[in-house]
This record gives structure tokens, sequence and C-alpha cells, in this order.
């Protein structure tokens, strides 16, 4: 699968999402678990470049259950269908076995609008949800 943290080490992993359609951001957040070090959510720009928009570092153990959000006002931040979201998650592998889902997680979740159904990312693929 996307998730394989090796033996021994830090290792991260990203992953883009494009946006099918405009929306309005309302918040942003994220999930790993336990040896989570760092979290990042940034919007792609012309180029490549990058403006990051949601940055935990580092990731604590109590944020499994209760992660920072970063919240915004209706209207201050917009995508435009197209445009991407990248997620980027670095952890710490300790352990002398190989990590995977479920043990460790890179979710980004958030609140949109308008939304008709719920959209679900996974692997770069978006499924909107009835």
């Amino acid at each position: 699968g996307l998730l394989d943290i090796p033996p021994n080490s830090e290792s991260s992993v990203s992953f883009d999402c494009a946006w099918p359609y405009e929306v309005n951001v309302l918040s942003v957040g994220g999930h790993m678990h336990a040896n989570g070090l760092r979290y990042n959510v940034a919007q792609v720009l012309e180029e490549g470049a990058l403006e990051t928009i949601y940055h935990v570092d580092p990731w604590l153990e109590e944020y499994r259950y209760r992660a920072p959000q970063r919240t915004f006002e209706v209207g201050e931040f917009v995508m435009s269908a197209g445009e991407v979201f990248r997620t980027e998650c670095t952890w710490n592998n300790p352990t002398s076995e190989s990590m995977s889902y479920p043990d460790e997680m890179c979710t980004t979740f958030g609140v949109v609008y308008p939304l008709e159904n719920s959209l679900h990312c996974d692997g770069g693929e978006i499924l909107e949800n009835d």
C-alpha cells in the first residue's frame, strides 16, 4: 500500500489531492498516530511552488485523538476546481519491524462548502460519497 514505514528509521510520505470543484475551505486538520513527527499540508501553486496552509511540528502523541486544526472565515480561503492540496507526513519508526496502516496513518480532514456529498481522496483519486 501507500504507507510503508521502514524499521529503525525516519521516513515521509506525500500525496496530492485535487479539488473537483470550487470550495470554500473552513478548516483543515491532520491525523497520525504515536510515531508521527511532523504533519504538513500545502497548496500547490503555479510552477509547483508550495504555500503551507497547515503545519504541526512536532506532532505529539495526544494529537491522535485531538489534532490541532486551522480555521478560516467564509471567503478567506477558496480553492478552485483542479487546485491541489499536498499532504506530507513524517514518522519515526524505532522498532525492528515495518509499520503500515492501520498502525500508522496520514489523513488530512477538513470542512468545506458548498458540498453536496462527502469527498474522499485516496492515493490521489477523488471519490464522492452519496
